[in-house]
Parts: C-alpha cells; sequence; structure tokens
C-alpha cells in the first residue's frame, strides 16, 4: 500500500511540477491602479451584487502581465439574500491593453475564495 501512494505521488508532483514553473513564470508586474481603472472594478461588481447599496470595498491591486493586460484583484463585503454580510469576498477581472472597459471574470463565494485569491497570488497580486 506505501509503495502504491508514493508513486502516485511521485506520479502528481512529476505532472504538477511543469504547471507550477509555468505559473510562477508568468506572474505579472504589480501596477498601480488610477482611481478610474478602480472605480471601473467596483462599477462591475455593484451591478452583480443582490444588494448593490451594501457594498463595502477593500483593497484593489493590479498586476500587468507580459501580453500588456491588466490584471485586477480586489475584495469585496456585502449583503447576502438574507440580509447579514457575508464577509469579505475576493473579485477578478482585467483590463484589456489600450482598452478602458473593465471585464470582471468571478466575485468570489466562501467556496472559491481560497482558488481565486491562489490564482490572484500566482499573478503577481497579493491582497
Amino acid at each position: 500500500m506505501h509503495k502504491r501512494l508514493h508513486r502516485h505521488g511521485v506520479r502528481r508532483f512529476t505532472f504538477l511540477f511543469p504547471l507550477l514553473l509555468t505559473a510562477c513564470a508568468t506572474a505579472g508586474a504589480p501596477v498601480e491602479l488610477t482611481e478610474v481603472q478602480r472605480q471601473a472594478a467596483r462599477d462591475s461588481v455593484i451591478a452583480v451584487l443582490k444588494d448593490p447599496d451594501s457594498a463595502r470595498f477593500g483593497e484593489i491591486r493590479g498586476a500587468r502581465q507580459s501580453d500588456g493586460t491588466v490584471i485586477v484583484c480586489g475584495m469585496v463585503n456585502a449583503r447576502t439574500g438574507f440580509g447579514g454580510y457575508a464577509g469579505m469576498s475576493p473579485f477578478t477581472g482585467y483590463f484589456e491593453p489600450g482598452r478602458s472597459a473593465f471585464t470582471l471574470n468571478e466575485v468570489g463565494t466562501s467556496d472559491a475564495s481560497g482558488a481565486m485569491l491562489y490564482g490572484c497570488r500566482l499573478r503577481g497580486i497579493q491582497i
């Protein structure tokens, strides 16, 4: 049993190692977002919330990727359908090179928060 577990562990590591190297190599350079960019991100998040007036934003940060795209990760807290605050949840999106429009990818739930924050770190964003 132990040998079988070891073989599977090595196989998983061998498979994941190149992916980890690729992910580390694609981390972007942190950039200071303008207030216009921050507001575009906030507006996009507010548009999908159940109670937009309740939105409370935390940090919003960005990183420029090698293709010029600026990835944005931030935190938001808003009331749920039950009326209580859910706690800070991450959101992600991006600005394409040469465009001022923000594209919202996702506003996280408590189930997805860890994976989203990990994805932000891989792209060079610490929130």
